[in-house]
């Protein structure tokens, strides 16, 4: 697995900026790279600055907090599969096929 530190500097009335670490199954192509950097950017900042950058180590603090926010959505999911395994379900009834109008039964 390869991780890669994502960073901008964004503004231009409130400048601020933004980092965050995303792991990926195999090495991104220049290519890949840009577009990911390109679609992480778009929905959210206004003339950014910064880069994609591939890193061997993460932050403690932020491998701490990917943990902790997996773990919520593992328990959130396990409630889930509980409430659909107990929820209470029906069969729909098969249509069924009508004679047509205007036909003689035999």
């Amino acid at each position: 697995m390869y991780w890669y530190k994502f960073h901008c500097v964004h503004g231009p009335g409130h400048q601020g900026s933004s980092t965050e670490y995303r792991c990926y199954p195999r090495k991104m192509s220049r290519e890949e790279r840009k577009e990911t950097y390109d679609s992480w950017l778009n929905p959210y900042w206004e003339w950014p600055i910064g880069y994609i950058r591939l890193v061997n180590k993460i932050p403690v603090d932020e491998r701490d907090r990917m943990i902790a926010e997996y773990e919520g959505r593992r328990k959130a999911d396990k409630l889930i599969l509980e409430v659909l395994r107990s929820a209470p379900v029906f069969v729909p009834r098969k249509k069924k096929q009508g004679i047509k109008r205007g036909s003689k039964r035999r």
